[in-house]
């Protein structure tokens, strides 16, 4: 039976890779940061998804407005049908409900 091991090190896992040549003007082998970019062009490229996101967020709250208006509609209907003596709401009967006459 054979079995595959790996070799052996008393060297942690970090230290077996080789290190970037540090940049100019950086003391360790990390590079050094960039200032982020100010030119008109980058402000737009930094602010677009979030204007996006923003009217999706806006799109949504609208599209709940209307569900919740809808709802409230259907409540009324059905609390103007449980009041009816007959079978059926009369068209006349839906319009005055839909229209906010009680």
């Amino acid at each position: 039976m054979l079995a595959c091991v790996a070799p052996v090190s008393d060297a942690p896992p970090h230290a077996t890779r080789p290190r970037r040549p540090a940049p100019s003007g950086s003391r360790s082998g990390t590079p050094a940061r960039r200032p982020p970019a100010t030119t008109p062009a980058a402000t737009r490229a930094r602010q677009a998804p979030l204007t996006a996101v923003r009217k999706e967020q806006v799109a949504l709250a609208e599209r709940e407005d209307i569900a919740l208006a809808e709802i409230e509609l259907c409540g009324e209907l059905i609390t103007a049908a449980s009041t009816e003596p007959g079978e059926r709401l009369s068209l006349a009967r839906i319009d005055e409900v839909l229209r906010g006459g009680t």
